[in-house]
């Protein structure tokens, strides 16, 4: 009885193996260079606080598109995409992703003051520069899991290069196409917003 437990906890653990390596070289084909232009054209456009959440809707959409639409951004508590029946949760920064390729302190969860428990919401965590160096990898939730703790009123984590699987070159990607778009989306957005309430008259 012993052994064949052994054998389905092998097979079980291969399986996983298998699925995260198939992620890891799925997510590597993405168009990275497209995402990392759009990055380059938002550039400030969303900093402020009233238009912080529209920056990453912005973000997410993009990862769905460079995806080939082969994940999905669906914004649910705790995860942001859906891909080969994994849940993605996405952090990006300027520099989340340090020259020496540890990430910085990456706020998981605000808890408000609130004692919480970290559970489980997301199978990967996707880490991202959103300036040079363009740099993309992605950690377990098992290696975030370890090395979470409470700092205040945040829930926090640092993984070390060693245990991120890198998306892109460690070095950073360079823009082929660096061209920005002559056209503000934080205009084109009031624009459209301006619009949707004159047709409500």
């Amino acid at each position: 009885m012993i052994i064949t437990d052994n054998i389905k906890v092998i097979t079980i653990y291969k399986q996983l193996m298998e699925h995260e390596d198939q992620i890891i070289a799925g997510m590597s084909s993405w168009n990275w260079n497209l995402f990392f232009q759009v990055c380059n054209d938002l550039g400030s456009q969303f900093n402020q606080p009233s238009w912080r959440m529209m920056k990453g809707e912005v973000i997410c959409m993009a990862l769905e598109e460079i995806s080939n639409n082969s994940s999905k951004y669906v914004d649910e508590i705790g995860y942001d995409l859906e891909y080969m029946g994994s849940k993605i949760e996405v952090k990006t920064e300027k520099k989340i992703i340090k020259k020496n390729l540890d990430t910085k302190s990456i706020q998981l969860k605000n808890t408000r003051g609130v004692i919480q428990n970290f559970n489980k919401t997301f199978d990967y965590l996707l880490i991202i520069n959103t300036e040079e160096p363009y740099v993309a990898a992605l950690a377990t939730w098992e290696e975030v899991n370890k090395k979470h703790q409470l700092k205040g009123d945040q829930i926090q984590c640092i993984i070390e290069s060693e245990n991120l699987k890198f998306l892109t070159k460690k070095s950073g990607l360079k823009i082929i196409n660096n061209t920005k778009s002559n056209d503000s989306l934080k205009e084109y957005m009031r624009d459209g917003i301006k619009k949707w309430i004159r047709d409500i008259k």
